[in-house]
């Protein structure tokens, strides 16, 4: 095998790996309402990015179409980055706000968010635990609604964090989460993206709160957007 052969092999796997990684934690934690902070903690101490979300294309494809949708509100002062782990989705964010704040309930993933994202400020906190001295002028909440034990509670945690408040979940559990969404947010401010034309693997971002700034491509304001490697 040519070395460019293995190159694309090793990628290959890589990308089927990274793929396959979140449904063995998701058998391992299952995204269920009243899932404790420990369970993600001893998650986090067994291994790192266990849901694969440093390697993974569809992670990187959703983090993209968030960003996207974080310049609409931009520029802003202030974002929470809610249930951010590693800072996956935090290092994006760090060139789009002068203050950046993620907060996790696993002290271990945070310790990991601040070695790759020291732009930013981590906190171990949950959601129903964490309190702020200003409102944000934007919260992200991806991934998070699955475990909470009261969605409607924390929706309304969330907005009372921020002006506005966007939050993203997957296909699987869309008819579980859109019933609580109903109370604050149009269908119309919900927007489905497919992983290459996939359904099955696709996911939602909802916005809730004060509306974007912007009206249209034509009216966003420019925002800056530092990648940070792994």
């Amino acid at each position: 095998m040519t070395t460019e052969r293995q190159a694309d092999a090793t990628t290959m796997f890589d990308v089927v790996k990274a793929l396959t990684r979140p449904l063995r934690t998701d058998r391992a934690v299952p995204p269920a309402p009243g899932t404790p902070a420990e369970a993600f903690e001893a998650l986090y101490a067994r291994r790192p990015d266990p849901w694969g979300v440093l390697s993974s294309p569809l992670a990187q494809y959703r983090y993209l179409a968030l960003v996207e949708a974080v310049a609409d509100y931009g520029p802003c002062r202030s974002m929470l980055d809610v249930g951010c782990g590693e800072g996956a989705l935090t290092r994006y964010l760090v060139g789009s706000a002068d203050t950046v704040v993620g907060i996790d309930g696993s002290s271990t993933a945070i310790s990991r968010a601040r070695t790759r994202v020291p732009k930013a400020t981590f906190t171990c906190r949950t959601l129903e635990t964490y309190t702020a001295r200003e409102s944000f002028d934007l919260v992200l909440a991806v991934e998070v609604l699955y475990y909470v034990s009261n969605p409607q509670a924390a929706i309304e945690q969330l907005l009372s964090l921020g002006r506005s408040v966007i939050v993203s979940y997957t296909t699987r559990e869309r008819q579980r989460l859109e019933p609580h969404l109903d109370a604050f947010c149009r269908r119309e401010d919900r927007q489905f993206h497919r992983f290459f034309g996939l359904r099955r693997h696709g996911f939602t971002i909802a916005r809730l709160g004060a509306p974007a700034r912007g009206q249209g491509p034509d009216a966003r304001l420019p925002i800056r957007v530092t990648y940070v490697s792994p």
